[in-house]
C-alpha cells in the first residue's frame, strides 16, 4: 500500500514540474497541457526505467493512470501561471 501511494506523490511532483516547465515556455495553453501530461508520463516512466533497469509490465496501466493523475495538475498549473502573467483564463 505505501509503494501505491509513494508512486502517487512522485507522480505529483513530476506533474507540477513539467506543468510548470511547459507552461513556463510554450505561449499556447492547450498545447501546454497536453505536452505537459505526455511530459509527466514519460518522465514517469523514464524514472521507474532508471530505478528498476527493466520497464514495468504493466507500463500501459500506470501510464494511464499517471495521465489522469497529472492532467488536473498541469491545468491548475497553467491557470496560475496565466494568472501571474496577467492574461485572462
Amino acid at each position: 500500500m505505501a509503494g501505491i501511494l509513494i508512486s502517487l506523490l512522485a507522480a505529483t511532483i513530476i506533474a507540477l514540474l513539467c506543468g510548470l516547465f511547459c507552461h513556463a515556455f510554450v505561449k499556447n495553453a492547450r498545447s501546454a497541457n497536453i505536452r505537459g501530461v505526455i511530459y509527466s508520463v514519460l518522465v514517469f516512466n523514464g524514472l521507474g526505467y532508471a530505478a528498476v533497469g527493466t520497464l514495468d509490465p504493466y507500463w500501459y496501466i500506470s501510464s494511464l493512470i499517471v495521465a489522469a493523475v497529472s492532467f488536473p495538475i498541469v491545468m491548475l498549473t497553467g491557470v496560475y501561471i496565466q494568472r501571474r502573467r496577467g492574461e485572462p483564463v
